[in-house]
């Protein structure tokens, strides 16, 4: 067996990926490289592994929807379980090596981040790289219990480096009115706001226009009047393709996303509850004995689960047809219900939402090898 595995849902990017490493000499006969495109299929390998293994996990399962570059999810799951931390060296592998990402993928316990973008080097220059050599040197690695970073905050290793990527998305910056002119028919308003791109993200995430302004009110404290004013005026501007129906709202701020990668933000705490799978569409989810064993989840996620839904008193009233944010403010009165001091509820708040979104995954991926 390989003791180099390589992990993304996303089949051709998978292919591509691979081609990147033949390139720099890791591929059969020599060093053969072991794929994965399901997360339970990597878990169950590292489990059973007598050796120590590396894993290149891509952050995003799709470029066009992964917005919330959702393999740091696959490595935090790696990290914190006993049996999988003791086997599996994982590390961020992305085209998105900017400061946000590279801190994201440290706070969920990457050893380090790969830059695909900077692999891409002349032939005469793959030697100079050493890609092998320093995945041999991660294998070594003994890295600390995740509690205890071995990286601190802002000082993830990057490999090759990180300068060529501040380079690069800075010259991607200065190209943000070209993207915006490649899906719309003009500039909007709301292109001028410190919330545009915020806004962006929700909408690319499927959260309906009430919910987007009622958030972009609380986190910039501008009225939801003003938002939904904003998006009145972006309407008009909207290509012939975005118009149907209704306002394509989705497929719009995904194709601008494309267009403008670098302003895919990593998210944050905030991000990732609001984001969260309505609880009442996968309860039955967080019961399941079997999706439970095959999350390999930690033991602070599984208890918060059964804090905030199996041991729920008097059951969760129905909600109906209402925003999203309406859902999320009913999650978090439950876990001001189920712990009222403010700091254990910070704690056991990102402990439920990792439990949910990492089990909702496992659900995902038991579908997808049926």
């Amino acid at each position: 067996m390989s003791w180099i595995h390589l992990y993304d849902e996303d089949e051709l990017d998978l292919k591509t990926a691979r081609r990147q490493l033949q390139k720099h000499g890791i591929a059969d006969p020599v060093t053969p490289v072991d794929s994965h495109v399901n997360r339970i299929d990597l878990f169950e390998t590292i489990a059973s592994s007598r050796e120590a293994l590396v894993a290149l996990i891509d952050l995003q399962s799709d470029e066009r929807t992964d917005n919330s570059y959702s393999g740091y999810r696959v490595i935090e799951t790696i990290r914190r379980h006993p049996l999988l931390a003791a086997r599996c060296r994982p590390l961020a592998y992305t085209v998105h090596a900017r400061e946000d990402v590279i801190e994201l993928a440290r706070k969920h316990g990457a050893l380090a981040l790969i830059s695909k973008h900077d692999l891409d080097v002349p032939i005469d220059e793959v030697a100079r790289v050493n890609l092998l050599g320093y995945l041999e040197e991660q294998r070594l690695l003994v890295p600390s219990p995740f509690g205890e970073r071995a990286a601190p905050e802002g000082k993830l290793p990057v490999f090759p480096d990180s300068a060529r990527a501040r380079e690069r998305f800075a010259l991607q910056d200065r190209q943000l009115q070209s993207a915006l002119r490649s899906v719309c028919s003009g500039t909007p308003r709301i292109a001028t706001r410190p919330y545009f791109w915020q806004t962006v993200r929700s909408l690319a995430e499927g959260i309906d226009l009430t919910s987007t302004a009622h958030w972009i009110q609380a986190d910039f404290d501008v009225p939801a009047r003003t938002v939904e004013n904003d998006l009145d005026d972006l309407r008009r501007l909207l290509e012939p393709r975005y118009l149907g129906h209704g306002p394509a709202w989705v497929e719009f701020a995904r194709d601008l996303l494309m267009a403008a990668p670098q302003r895919r933000r990593a998210p944050s705490d905030t991000d990732m509850v609001r984001c969260l799978q309505r609880l009442s569409e996968v309860e039955p989810l967080l019961q399941d004995a079997e999706i439970r064993k095959a999350s390999y989840l930690d033991e602070a996620a599984l208890r918060a689960i059964d804090r905030v839904v199996l041991a729920a008193n008097g059951g969760r009233p129905g909600l109906g047809h209402v925003g999203d944010w309406v859902h999320t403010d009913h999650l978090l009165a439950r876990l001001a219900a189920v712990e009222p001091d403010e700091n254990a509820r910070k704690a056991l708040q990102v402990d439920f939402v990792r439990g949910v979104s990492n089990m909702y995954d496992t659900y995902m991926a038991q579908t997808s090898r049926v």
